[in-house]
């Protein structure tokens, strides 16, 4: 049993035996990646998806449930029919906590995130001078904002920012476009 705020999820055999059959059908492997079944750790990846999103308990352990009445095989198509909406969200889940998997990253050959400084990147990491090409071929394109030695004018009225702070190529204040009224008010801004 796992509590995710406040709310008592319980993954238990019928639920689990119900998971294996969706894995199988939604996530069965491929030449690269394992199955999801083979996943050592995916059912403690899924209660970290539950705990993120409290939400996606109910469907999916509603349609876990639900397979393991299913005689047969279990198609994608079957589970559509219970719902679309739902089966989309059981989808994301069940996808979510498989590619948490460091089992998986690795057959993807994905890091993962992780802080680099650039003195560790490699020569394909490093900025190229193509790529920075067009940036500097475009030029400046810094413009003064309200903090300048412009005085504000009164506004346009209904909201709508005034020729001090809107020019022809757009806002001059370079993190939003401001009301005059905004304009004279003194606030605070992180970069």
């Amino acid at each position: 049993m796992i509590t995710t705020h406040g709310v008592d999820t319980f993954i238990d055999e019928n639920a689990r035996i119900g998971l294996g059959r969706l894995l199988d059908t939604l996530l069965p492997g491929t030449g690269t990646l394992p199955p999801a079944r083979d996943v050592a750790d995916y059912f403690e990846l899924l209660e970290r998806v539950f705990r993120a999103d409290p939400t996606l308990v109910a469907p999916v352990l509603d349609v876990a449930r639900r397979s393991v009445e299913i005689v047969g095989e279990l198609t994608v198509k079957m589970l559509e029919s219970w719902g679309t909406d739902q089966a989309e969200t059981v989808a994301r889940a069940l996808h979510s906590a498989y590619y948490m998997s460091t089992v998986v990253m690795g057959a993807l050959h994905y890091p993962g995130q992780g802080r680099r400084p650039i003195s560790a990147a490699t020569p394909e990491e490093r900025a190229d001078d193509e790529l920075l090409a067009p940036v500097r071929e475009r030029g400046s394109i810094f413009v003064d904002g309200p903090d300048s030695d412009r005085q504000a004018k009164p506004s346009t009225g209904a909201g709508l920012p005034d020729a001090a702070h809107v020019t022809a190529k757009g806002p001059t204040n370079r993190h939003q476009v401001r009301t005059s009224s905004e304009a004279t008010r003194p606030r605070r801004v992180v970069e």
